[in-house]
């Protein structure tokens, strides 16, 4: 007796579990990959807008400033003003002309946030006006904006600019300069004064991440008019790396880098990027989906080797049981004493003591195999008779019915299946009562319920009166299939079939109906065309099409089928035939 062992199901096991191995650490590796270039390109795309975003908020404040010194050199107040001594101006006319500037200078800046305040001074006069006042004065270094060299270097036609900052070290104030109406005198000086901390917040804010530090230059004095926090010895590196007037980058411990140039104000903005905080959160993350999803992928590539393995056993498994059923206690213990066993060993053994002890059986064999390589293989493959059809699926039919009992699921599948294929192969008649007909399509549907679990349910609605009348064979079945392939397997989930039909004096009319998707419009007529054309078979391989064609061919053009249907309201098929007694 032959030892019964389980190594071929876990070599089974083992050979299915080193290929998902295989697979798993290949799919870690992407995956890893994935999260690792998602996350640098979803960086790089926020630190681009983010920087444009910076850049449009420097440019239109800059912007803003240029509409103030041109709109205050057309202005006729201000001209006015410019050409009038006010030293030497009463007090009232002196009040009633610096009131009207002093509203005109309130009404530049009203909108803007980051305008603190615009001064028009003379030296030469010894004046200074803002949106807040007028003051005649000799001495003019207690305001913040003044510097003797500048203001006496100041162009009519140069913006220059200067910056402070504020004694704990934040942003002050960004100023600048530039002579209106020189027509009248190159003394008469704007200055508009930009509040550096509140524009450095906005432009913070744009980089919600705090992952960058930005500064803004003046390359005409190479000074510094707003840093958020640079290095210097950064900022050289970066000036001095490239001088391209888009963009330039280096890498320095962790840092990436961008330059920009606002060519028409003569200003660099420099943004320099901490990669530290980004590349640890990579990390972290990284460090957390992968461990998990390698286990995951683990537990499951340990249960489809299982399920593999078990499926790949099942035949061999139950060989060995029905043959040892059949062994009825034959001894092999003189074949193979010292065999390594294996359940195909097993089989080997089992069937060798089998054809010894049933020489005919052998010699039985030997005589079909002889016929077998004698005769036409071809003829053998193709010409697969009606009869032996059915004689194996009764046979099947049996065994279901003996191993489960009635009304299982295999038998009546194997039982529809054999009336389908009765009705098939039969040639004897191409006509068949209406009711046989039904009976037909009943089984067809049951064996389709079954197979797609279910996936939709049958309504029948059948003229009693109708049952007797005759019909074309297997009318019915290529439109069933249709609604089934076409419009309720697609749709995703449960639907209905409505097969039902109604007696019109001379002609019956059958209705196949579905709930599925349904067909676009574009399709919809395409085969409403193919319907129409009569001239010729059908060049595609359309089940309602060869229907129409069949019927018409029958009974005249006046018969056929008409098809309607809409996008995700299902479709509805109308056969319109004669009404032929049995």
């Amino acid at each position: 007796m032959a030892k019964k062992t389980y190594s071929l199901f876990f070599r089974y096991f083992k050979d299915c579990f080193v290929i998902m191995l295989s697979f798993i650490f290949i799919i870690t590796i992407l995956l890893g990959y994935f999260i690792y270039n998602y996350a640098n390109t979803s960086k790089s795309l926020y630190r681009t807008q983010a920087t444009e975003q910076s850049n449009q908020l420097i440019a239109n404040t800059l912007d803003y400033c240029t509409n103030i010194f041109v709109s205050l050199s057309s202005d006729l107040d201000v001209k006015d003003f410019l050409i009038t001594d006010v030293s030497k101006a009463n007090t009232i006319d002196c009040y009633n002309i610096t009131h009207r500037i002093k509203s005109i200078l309130s009404n530049k800046i009203v909108g803007n946030d980051y305008i603190n305040s615009i001064y028009l001074c003379s030296p030469d006069k010894n004046y200074v006006i803002s949106n807040n006042g007028f003051k005649m004065t000799h001495d003019f270094s207690k305001y913040v904006w003044y510097d003797e060299s500048l203001i006496n270097n100041i162009g009519p036609v140069r913006l220059s600019v200067k910056s402070t900052t504020q004694p704990n070290g934040k942003p002050g104030y960004i100023m600048l300069y530039k002579v209106i109406d020189s027509t009248i005198s190159d003394d008469n000086i704007c200055i508009i004064v930009i509040n550096a901390a509140v524009l450095q917040k906005s432009i913070s804010e744009i980089f919600y991440d705090n992952d960058c530090s930005f500064l803004i230059r003046d390359k005409q004095n190479n000074t510094g008019l707003l840093n958020s926090g640079i290095d210097p010895e950064s900022v050289k590196k970066i000036l001095s790396s490239s001088t391209d007037t888009e963009k330039s980058s280096f890498f320095n411990h962790g840092l990436t880098s961008k330059l920009f140039y606002l060519d028409d104000y003569n200003w660099d903005c420099v943004y320099v990027y901490d990669n530290t905080a980004l590349n640890r959160q990579i990390f972290e993350t990284l460090l957390f989906i992968i461990p998990v999803s390698f286990a995951t992928l683990l537990l499951i590539a340990l249960a489809l080797s299982y399920i593999r393995a078990k499926k790949a056993y099942l035949p061999i498994n139950k060989m060995v049981s029905t043959l040892s059923n059949q062994k009825n206690n034959i001894n092999i213990q003189d074949i193979a004493s010292n065999y390594q066993y294996t359940e195909l060993n097993y089989i080997t053994e089992l069937l060798i003591d089998y054809i010894n002890d049933k020489q005919k059986l052998q010699d039985e064999l030997a005589k079909r195999l002889q016929q077998l390589n004698d005769a036409n293989k071809y003829a053998l493959e193709v010409q697969i008779q009606p009869h032996f059809i059915f004689n194996t699926l009764e046979i099947i039919y049996l065994e279901a019915y003996e191993l489960f009992g009635d009304e299982n699921i295999i038998s009546l599948m194997v039982y529809n299946l054999s009336d389908i294929l009765r009705v098939t192969f039969r040639n004897d008649n191409k006509f068949m009562p209406i009711s046989s007909e039904i009976d037909y399509i009943k089984k067809y549907l049951f064996i389709q319920k079954v197979r797609f679990e279910n996936l939709f349910e049958t309504v029948y609605d059948i003229d009693d009166e109708s049952e007797n009348l005759m019909t074309p064979k297997l009318i019915l079945q290529p439109i069933v299939e249709n609604s089934i392939v076409h419009g309720i397997i697609p749709a995703e989930r449960k639907c209905t079939i409505k097969i039902c039909n109604r007696i019109y004096s001379d002609r019956v009319v059958f209705t196949i109906e579905d709930d599925g998707i349904g067909m676009s419009e574009e399709r919809l007529k395409e085969i409403q065309e193919i319907l129409n054309d009569t001239s010729s078979l059908p060049d595609k391989n359309i089940g309602i099409a060869n229907v129409n064609m069949r019927i018409k061919l029958l009974f005249g053009s006046e018969y056929g089928c008409k098809i309607i249907s809409s996008n995700s309201n299902g479709t509805k098929i109308e056969i319109s035939l004669p009404c032929i007694q049995s």
